[in-house]
């Protein structure tokens, strides 16, 4: 604000504070002419001045004379000077007043950025004192280095989208997940489970491999997709950094394929990213093969061998419910929610419109050929194989 209209409010607010409802009117719209702003603005100055505990007072001179010491070292001193803290990399006052005569005279062999200044004020500063280097020295910008980049790397190349779950027409988009089977305990090797969830349909496969290393990401990738006939569109993981490593290099090298998809991930630490994959790892993994440890490669092949099968089950003749919708009250709390009629994963697919017919009736031909007493049965034999593989200590036999 002008010192014209500073003195000129904190005079009408004098007015203002004293005057009646018709009056504070008036002067307003006098104040509004004056000062030539809107009403709205003119209230708000008046207020301001008036809530003031200590209002402002108006400087009759701008550039007064400081108080203190007459300055030693101008701008063009602490120019040199500057020069010389650059050339020792940002050290401290300490390291450089030793070497400040070395660094000057390097720059003056070497550079002309010294030829700017005459021989007194390079004299000066070489003359300098240690309580003033460093009193000089603490007003330069530092580069800030942080410890570690929010964005390093991979995840730097995919994007964060926390709305991934509400894609549910086209099926096609993909959570992704891992479990580790590690008992308790995350010392030496054991086996991961890889969960892969179609949202739209709730289409579910799983696959297992010992390690998380990326030879055993792209393994269980490439096992996982060989049980999804459709066409994947997108895939989200969470921010477990090889399959980021693994789902980007295959895009990259899809640059020619038509049938390029995208990734994205979830935010660190937001499970609520991920909904429908962290539902079915506690669903479809932990309440099928436990919390065990699992640390050999014959049970690495017999959790494949129990999610071969379990992935027809659960795909062809597991029926799920769909949220719909979710009635709130006024406050915002839900109260109710309403569900889709339940339906299987292959139920869903064949009834969506974009997918192809030949793919239907693949899909056909393989339920028309399963039978699920012979499934269930097979599965109850695996899941005792790989108990009895167990050591002792983690299952006792006999109990």
């Amino acid at each position: 604000m002008k010192d014209f209209d500073m003195e000129l409010t904190q005079k009408f607010a004098k007015q203002y504070a004293k005057a009646n409802k018709k009056e504070k009117s008036n002067l307003l719209d006098e104040y509004c002419n004056l000062a030539y702003v809107k009403r709205n603005t003119a209230a708000q100055r008046i207020r301001r001045v008036r809530r003031a505990v200590y209002p402002g007072v108006l400087k009759v001179n701008r550039y007064q004379k400081k108080r203190g010491p007459k300055r030693i070292f101008t701008n063009r001193h602490k120019f040199i000077l500057k020069l010389c803290w650059k050339q020792g990399r940002d050290i401290c006052a300490e390291r450089l007043y030793p070497q400040l005569r070395v660094y000057i005279k390097q720059l003056q062999k070497h550079t002309d950025n010294l030829d700017f200044y005459n021989k007194e004020e390079i004299d000066k500063v070489k003359n300098i004192s240690l309580i003033s280097c460093k009193r000089i020295i603490a007003d330069f910008p530092k580069e800030k280095r942080s410890k570690s980049k929010k964005a390093e790397g991979i995840y730097s190349l995919v994007p964060v989208e926390a709305d991934f779950s509400r894609q549910t027409k086209r099926p096609g988009n993909l959570e992704i997940d891992y479990v580790e089977h590690n008992g308790g305990s995350a010392r030496g090797s054991f086996a991961i489970s890889g969960n892969y969830v179609d949202i739209a349909t709730g289409w579910i496969s799983r696959a297992a491999s010992l390690n998380k290393s990326l030879s055993s990401v792209e393994y269980i990738h490439s096992k996982a997709l060989s049980k999804i006939y459709h066409i994947p569109r997108k895939f989200h993981p969470d921010n477990a950094r090889t399959i980021l490593k693994h789902l980007y290099a295959e895009n990259d090298d899809m640059a020619v394929n038509p049938m390029k998809f995208s990734i994205s991930r979830s935010r660190p630490y937001e499970k609520n990213d991920n909904p429908h994959v962290e539902q079915k790892n506690d669903d479809k993994i932990r309440k099928l093969v436990g919390y065990y440890r699992f640390d050999k490669k014959e049970q690495v092949n017999l959790l494949n061998e129990v999610y071969d099968i379990a992935d027809l089950i659960d795909n062809f003749f597991s029926a799920s419910a769909k949220l719909k919708f979710k009635v709130k009250r006024a406050d915002g709390k839900t109260i109710k929610r309403i569900h889709s009629k339940p339906k299987t994963p292959y139920r869903r697919l064949m009834l969506n419109r974009h997918l192809d017919k030949e793919t239907k009736g693949q899909l056909r031909t393989m339920y028309n050929g399963l039978n699920l007493v012979e499934l269930n049965t097979k599965l109850d034999k695996k899941l005792k194989d790989l108990v009895h593989s167990l050591d002792d200590k983690q299952y006792d036999l006999t109990g």
